[in-house]
């Protein structure tokens, strides 16, 4: 889950509501805003009549800074992690991280977790701007480098952000699209935005994203995709031209066959939730990022909408 804690670091939206204006991100220099992605998965994977399974529930604290702003509205942001929280659930138990607290244990899962997710406060990543969330000249510090290993940083930053076309209509769909490599399989994770129009709580898209597995050569097993739905939103603030809140669930069932007969089944559920806030608002965990007993390994929020419609 560190790529998780590495990708979640940005996002945009976009459309023609009661405003005649374009969408578009209001940039200004000094600007400093909290991002706060929480993200909660489960995972069993079933062999036979053994079936294993955990959970994670992560929360990242990322400030948002805007440095000059250039002629055609464009500017460079900085993003700094600030804090990682994360509770494992698995069959050996529970463990529990947290950057911002001391770390008791100097041995075991926890320590190796506080040393896993201490080493990313401080990372940061920039990029170039556009006022309709395109983006250009991404770069990682050593520190994300590092952690994101194979990643490719702007085809990742891409996707997480939705770039604001000029002829938004209600049901619009834009869609975007990013490769990871995950040992034997690649992955691709299609993500697929359409403006429902002005609300009240905001320019609103629906959103959703679609799993596609493909084996390596020579990996040894096939991929079949049982199950898949996902459903959630995106929420823009059109008066202080920034996004408010996005949120996806996605669930997944696939099977892993092998040439010379067994299968593992493996279900995945996750979601994500984000919102960002003004200021620094970081040190403090708000009383509804904490996670309560019954929060630590709980399923994530189930999808309810079929990928990609």
């Amino acid at each position: 889950m560190l790529a998780l804690a590495c990708a979640a670091l940005l996002f945009a939206g976009s459309a023609q509501g009661q405003d005649s204006a374009p969408l578009a991100w209001k940039l200004v220099e000094g600007t400093k805003r909290t991002e706060i992605v929480r993200t909660r998965t489960k995972q069993s994977a079933k062999l036979g009549d053994t079936e294993v399974g955990s959970s994670q529930d992560q929360i990242v604290w990322a400030l948002w800074e805007v440095g000059k702003v250039a002629a055609d509205g464009s500017a460079k942001i900085v993003k700094t992690i600030k804090r990682v929280r994360v509770v494992n659930t698995s069959a050996s138990g529970q463990v529990v991280v947290d950057t911002a607290e001391e770390q008791k244990s100097t041995s075991g899962p926890a320590a190796a977790m506080a040393e896993q997710f201490g080493a990313l406060v401080g990372a940061k990543v920039e990029f170039n701007m556009l006022p309709d969330g395109s983006i250009k000249d991404v770069a990682l510090d050593d520190k994300l480098a590092k952690s994101a290993g194979a990643l490719d940083a702007e085809q990742v930053a891409k996707q997480s952000l939705l770039t604001l076309p000029k002829d938004l209509a209600p049901g619009k769909v834009i869609t975007s699209e990013v490769k990871v490599e995950q040992g034997a399989m690649t992955l691709k994770v299609t993500t697929t935005y359409t403006y429902e129009g002005a609300t009240k709580e905001g320019e609103r898209f629906d959103c959703a994203q679609r799993l596609d597995f493909t084996p390596k050569a020579g990996a040894g097993f096939e991929v079949k995709v049982h199950e898949q739905s996902s459903e959630g939103e995106l929420l823009f603030d059109r008066a202080s031209g920034w996004a408010k809140s996005l949120r996806v669930a996605l669930h997944a069932k696939l099977e892993m066959a092998m040439p010379r007969g067994g299968s593992i089944v493996q279900t995945r559920d996750l979601s994500s939730e984000s919102r960002w806030l003004a200021g620094e608002q970081w040190k403090q965990t708000p009383q509804d990022e904490k996670m309560s007993d019954e929060q630590k390994g709980g399923e994530p929020a189930k999808a309810g909408q079929e990928a990609g419609k």
